[in-house]
């Protein structure tokens, strides 16, 4: 993670692979070796969950193993997306089925969850990403962390625009707004740029410099606005007064009903 916030993803993905290795679940440098133990690591991790033999009953030092596992991937997925190294970064979840499986609801099992419905998103399995979002979001829900639940949320969002099903991002504006407290603030940051894009490209500017002009209060003086948390501290609530400001000049509304959580039509 210190890599990742310094914006150095190469030297965050060789410790990733660095750390792999020590635990005993290497990364094969070569194609061939990466697709087959990718392929037999989705096996194992389907398995494990269709049949529930073996879901949820690490224990012990197995138990650290595998959550050490989840959590290095996790760093892996977000140094493989700054490099934009998509398919890389789709065989990094998909190599944390059977780890997460093995540890059972938790945190790193919703996070992965919700990692794995953006790819089927992407995929354009809108049926199986949407049970995988609502899985991730009912193990965060039971575990009772806000956090947790807006970052599945947020990931239900991105999946939703990356696939065009949303490409007005309603879904994405709506939990920006439900769950802006709990948001890490580059996450909320990258979620309002692309909903003040969706908006500019329509037309509607004077949308647009509202999400602006929220994300700026959200922002606040004197807060590091790039490099991810190590931890998802939702000790940023928004500040009062965080919608939409004053219309600026020669700025054009949509007609009707271009609000942020409603679907705009511009013409």
């Amino acid at each position: 993670m210190v890599h990742n916030s310094a914006w150095n993803p190469d030297r965050a993905f060789d410790a990733v692979r660095l750390g792999l290795a020590e635990l005993g679940a290497p990364l094969p440098r070569g194609r061939v070796g990466m697709v087959l133990s990718t392929l037999v690591s989705l096996v194992t991790g389907l398995i494990v969950g269709r049949t529930h033999l073996g879901f949820g009953t690490a224990r012990g030092r197995a138990r650290d193993r595998y959550r050490l596992q989840a959590v290095l991937c996790d760093i892996a997925t977000f140094a493989l997306s700054m490099r934009m190294r998509r398919a890389m970064r789709a065989t990094m979840s998909l190599r944390a089925l059977y780890p997460i499986n093995r540890l059972g609801p938790g945190r790193e099992y919703a996070q992965h969850m919700a990692g794995l419905g953006v790819i089927a998103d992407v995929a354009g399995r809108a049926k199986l990403a949407n049970h995988l979002f609502d899985r991730a979001y009912a193990v965060a829900g039971d575990i009772g962390d806000p956090q947790l639940v807006a970052y599945v949320e947020w990931k239900r969002g991105a999946g939703s625009h990356l696939s065009g099903r949303d490409d007005e991002s309603q879904v994405w504006s709506r939990v920006l707004i439900e769950h802006e407290r709990w948001l890490e603030l580059g996450d909320y940051l990258t979620g309002v740029s692309t909903v003040c894009m969706q908006y500019f490209k329509r037309g509607c500017t004077a949308e647009a410099e509202a999400w602006y002009q929220r994300a700026r209060a959200r922002l606040g003086p004197g807060a590091e606005a790039e490099g991810p948390r190590s931890a998802r501290s939702g000790s940023s609530s928004p500040p009062s007064g965080a919608g939409p400001r004053r219309r600026p000049p020669g700025s054009r509304r949509c007609a009707g009903s271009c609000g942020p959580t409603r679907r705009t039509r511009c013409s």
